[in-house]
């Protein structure tokens, strides 16, 4: 029963190392001589709460950018006054009705109306940094012909309850395991909330993306990618991450991560089954030895102590350095939520099994 968690937690002393490895990028403090042209495209649905400071965010990044910029904002059948706003917003933009349904469709609507060589997609609730499209003009200039997929980092933000902490630790367990399998060339993750890629190659990935599921637009499109043996990057740079809110409350942080569960049967990339079955089985081996132990022998007893020991110390150090370089502290809910964290992993895969996912008012199965 211990085999699993042990393999487990040697991988996240790994991830640890592989991250901690990673070459900060070279600062750059001249514009690109050719500025290129660049797609962006914001797929939202009922976020007229966000829109205000996410507009505010993206002008002041656009003063401080050399890129010719296309937005085209895609309205996913909003319910609220997200477009309205958007009308009478002073940033030179383009709002276009979802063809479809869903964020997929979204993208799609707007990938038709553009056609510049590289897409940035966005989520609508995300902050940029000041430099971003400075950052990303620099970015461009230096890998633009050699590279399909660029990974940029999203940086979770709340408050300091446990809830917000617990999910910040979570969010940032993901992009750790994000940048440390990307730097070993063998990526497997990413999000759309912050992607930039070519945009031919995400034409040729239609047929694999998976429309028929609520979540992985990102991932999918990943997986195409590196099938076609396409260069994908990461970029360890903090002047390209964006801030996200962690969801306000537990049901429907649960529900998110229900959502982002559902789409695990159908991924194609080998070593991306083999973790999350990895990581599931040993999280459920810990669940099990921590259930057992007080009915069992002492020497059961003891390898449940020390297994559990060596998972908290592991993945403590593995999160403390990913918080670190994302500029979070979050050393006060740090132990509790590395103890609570298999029970909530075990109860999030059955539920993403049997449950319906929903996401802004609607359900799917």
């Amino acid at each position: 029963m211990a085999i699993l968690p042990l393999v487990y937690i040697a991988l996240v002393v790994w991830m640890r190392n592989a991250f901690d490895r990673i070459d900060p990028p070279l600062p750059s403090s001249e514009a690109p001589k050719t500025p290129m042209k660049l797609g962006v495209v914001i797929p939202f649905r009922n976020e007229e709460e966000s829109l205000p400071t996410f507009l505010e965010h993206l002008q002041e990044a656009i003063k401080h950018g050399p890129l010719n910029v296309e937005f085209v904002f895609v309205d996913d059948h909003s319910s609220d006054f997200s477009s309205k706003m958007l009308q009478t917003s002073t940033l030179k933009q383009t709002t276009l009705l979802n063809a479809g349904q869903g964020k997929k469709a979204a993208l799609a609507t707007g990938m038709e109306h553009l056609a510049t060589e590289y897409i940035l997609t966005l989520d609508a609730d995300v902050h940029l940094q000041k430099n971003y499209f400075f950052a990303l003009s620099s970015l461009l200039e230096e890998y633009g012909n050699k590279t399909d997929l660029f990974i940029l980092p999203v940086r979770p933000v709340g408050d300091d309850s446990f809830r917000s902490a617990f999910q910040q630790l979570d969010f940032l367990s993901l992009m750790g395991t994000t940048a440390a399998f990307a730097s070993k060339e063998n990526p497997i993750l990413c999000n759309g909330a912050n992607l930039l890629f070519l945009r031919s190659a995400w034409l040729e990935a239609q047929s694999e993306l998976h429309p028929e599921l609520a979540s992985g637009d990102d991932v999918f499109l990943l997986q195409s990618m590196k099938k076609r043996n396409g260069s994908i990057r990461w970029v360890h740079d903090h002047d390209l991450a964006v801030d996200t809110e962690v969801c306000p409350t537990w049901k429907s942080f649960l529900q998110q991560r229900i959502r982002w569960g559902s789409k695990a049967k159908s991924y194609s990339d080998r070593s991306l089954q083999m973790l999350s079955w990895l990581v599931f089985l040993s999280q459920f081996s810990l669940v099990a030895m921590f259930l057992n132990a007080p009915l069992a022998s002492t020497r059961f007893k003891m390898l449940t102590f020390v297994t559990w020991g060596l998972y908290v110390l592991s993945t403590h150090l593995f999160l403390s350095t990913v918080s670190q370089w994302y500029r979070i502290d979050l050393r006060k809910h740090l132990f509790l939520s590395i103890l609570f964290y298999p029970f909530y992993l075990v109860y999030t895969a059955f539920a993403a099994l049997f449950l319906p996912v929903r996401w802004k008012g609607r359900v799917s199965k």
